[in-house]
């Protein structure tokens, strides 16, 4: 599969759905398909050589996984300010709101669900991933089922 998209193909929204450590993910639109976009300055990019070197291994390692509490990667853009990653989008939104917002009240059956699916996908990288994996980011590329 090629990794690479085409930019022609690609549409990101200012609706920003999460940041973090290397950039913020926009819901977006690939083949007319609505997506996740983390886009990752090139100017963050080049101070910070060990940025780079992560992103380029958290790509790669993405692209190896293959399982259902795991969010797929599509591919990626090169643009001439950013990078952008372009992965599912996840109808249930983010992990970590479900857990900390106190609105969105889950009931127990709810919150072992979660951790059985979470286990799940630990388990699947702890034997198949060929790259470490921080635990933090386990919770960012986790998809899971809420209901």
């Amino acid at each position: 599969m090629e990794w690479v998209l085409r930019s022609s193909s690609l549409e990101m929204t200012e609706d920003m759905l999460g940041h973090g450590r290397h950039g913020n993910v926009y819901r977006g639109y690939y083949a007319q398909e609505e997506v996740a976009i983390k886009k990752v300055s090139r100017v963050d990019m080049a101070l910070d050589e060990e940025t780079s070197l992560r992103l380029a291994r958290e790509i790669e390692a993405l692209t190896t996984l293959e399982h259902p509490n795991i969010v797929s990667i599509l591919g990626y853009v090169n643009t001439e300010d950013a990078m952008l990653i372009v992965f599912e989008l996840i109808a249930g939104g983010d992990l970590k709101k479900w857990l900390s917002e106190p609105k969105l009240e889950m009931n127990w059956k709810q919150r072992v669900l979660i951790l059985i699916q979470i286990a799940r996908a630990i388990q699947y990288l702890h034997s198949n991933c060929k790259y470490f994996l921080i635990f933090v980011k386990i919770i960012a590329i986790f998809k899971y089922k809420y209901n």
